[in-house]
């Protein structure tokens, strides 16, 4: 019930219960390049920051195919 969660600023999530934010408005936000996301688990005042990359097909593919 303290769980708020925000993709590209995109409040989806306060206090556990689901905003109700249309799928539509985030289209925009996860085509681009860089999507951030912030978690707040409402338990503490320690935080984290976590990068990744992009794990497609393609990307698993064009990789798979290096030889060294």
């Amino acid at each position: 019930d303290k769980v708020n969660l925000s993709i590209g600023g995109i409040r989806l999530v306060e206090n556990g219960m689901n905003c109700n934010v249309p799928a539509e408005k985030l289209v925009p936000t996860m085509a681009e390049h860089d999507i951030s996301m912030s978690i707040d688990l409402g338990a503490g005042e320690e935080s984290a920051t976590v990068w990744t990359c992009d794990f497609s097909y393609e990307y698993v593919k064009i990789n798979g195919e290096y030889h060294t």
